[in-house]
């Protein structure tokens, strides 16, 4: 999947054009997993091994495409080829080793000679906390967006942290997350950009916990074994899922010249609200969200009485399967996890039915009361459909 074509529409608005029109310097470092357009050797288009890329031409479609002034990482998740590390708009060195997959815990392709998984990690906050020193000698305001591999598979934990975290391969990988924010808020401190920088924390999915997808080779490649650490703590479900465990993550956010006091905000928030709370920030105009609001009430202000968001639709993996969720029901319209984990699909091959749980009293989703609740279910259903057209 690192030779998957450009997802993103060329031209449209993103975090980065936002900010470089507000003023801002821009990085992005780590899993780029957006797609690129590759130069291939018999101008065919790549194959999924990239064997016919070649790799001695830039590429487009990259960050820099998108707003970025700076880039370097990969191209897709660390279990996908090319193997190699890309700057700005080609690949650092050219590739010319390949890896089988049935061998090693990664899909097939080409990696270069002195590939490490486990550095990967390590080059990037390297990269991060080199660029905060950089960035902090200068007036200019600068954003960097950092993409970590861990702890997404394959779980290789660098020697700083291997075993120590007492949770597995996994859990030294959490671990050496927390080292990476570490560092970055000490290259903050020593930059003098420590209390102005508005730092966040978050995820994309859940963790798996349940167990190998149905594609995987082998199952010791996915260690589900959780050593009393609860990677989706007590929710229901794992990445790829419709359920709480599939999508819903932490989000920290730290800026002591504006968050004066710790809290929790009790509300529904999505990532996409991002765009429009950075856009507030630095008084830029929103062009291309359809699904964003502006957060920075809840950490500017010491309270917010009522939410800013009030529903957020999520979609599972298969099956055309999406929740709506409010802050205190989630409606699901069919059964099933819409997962791609072993332990759903026997449940994922029922299909009729709806699911309605109530969050307020049961936030592990164990009991659908779907049944006896018609016109509740018509309403959900119907503004559930409005935001499938709104945001399509």
């Amino acid at each position: 999947m690192g030779h998957m074509p450009e997802m993103l529409e060329r031209g449209r608005q993103t975090l980065a054009t936002l900010l470089s029109n507000g003023g801002y310097q821009t990085a992005y470092l780590g899993k780029w997993h957006l797609g690129l357009s590759w130069q291939t050797k018999n101008d065919e288009e790549p194959m999924d091994d990239g064997t016919n890329v070649d790799y001695t031409q830039p590429f487009s479609g990259g960050p820099l495409d998108h707003g970025f002034d700076y880039y370097h990482g990969i191209a897709a998740s660390l279990d996908m080829p090319p193997y190699v590390f890309l700057k700005n708009d080609r690949a650092v060195k050219v590739p010319d080793v390949y890896w089988d997959r049935f061998r090693t815990f990664r899909q097939p392709g080409l990696k270069t000679a002195d590939w490490q998984d486990e550095a990967f990690n390590t080059i990037v906050t390297e990269q991060a906390t080199k660029l905060i020193g950089e960035y902090g000698k200068n007036l200019d305001p600068w954003f960097i967006y950092v993409a970590l591999a861990a702890p997404h598979t394959p779980h290789r934990p660098s020697e700083r942290v291997k075993g120590k975290s007492e949770a597995g391969a996994r859990g030294d990988m959490v671990l050496e997350v927390d080292w990476t924010v570490g560092e970055v808020m000490e290259a903050l401190k020593r930059s003098g950009q420590y209390n102005n920088t508005l730092l966040i924390i978050t995820s994309d999915n859940g963790a798996i916990t349940n167990g190998m997808p149905k594609w995987a080779g082998n199952p010791a490649w996915y260690e589900v074994q959780d050593y009393g650490h609860a990677a989706n703590g007590y929710f229901r479900g794992q990445k790829g899922d419709v359920y709480e465990g599939g999508h819903r993550v932490p989000m920290v956010m730290h800026w002591p010249d504006k968050i004066r006091k710790p809290g929790t905000i009790d509300h529904i928030v999505s990532l996409t609200d991002l765009f429009s709370t950075f856009a507030t920030l630095v008084d830029q105009p929103v062009r291309d969200a359809t699904d964003s609001y502006d957060l920075s009430a809840y950490f500017v202000h010491d309270t917010v009485k009522s939410p800013v968001r009030k529903s957020v639709t999520h979609y599972a993996y298969h099956y055309d399967l999406y929740a709506f969720r409010t802050d205190t029901l989630k409606y699901v319209n069919g059964l099933g996890s819409g997962g791609f984990m072993g332990a759903y699909m026997e449940e994922d091959s029922v299909r009729s039915g709806v699911q309605l749980y109530n969050m307020a009293m049961d936030p592990t989703e164990q009991t659908n009361i779907a049944q006896g609740n018609p016109a509740l279910l018509g309403k959900l259903d119907s503004a559930l459909k409005a935001d499938l057209v709104k945001v399509k």
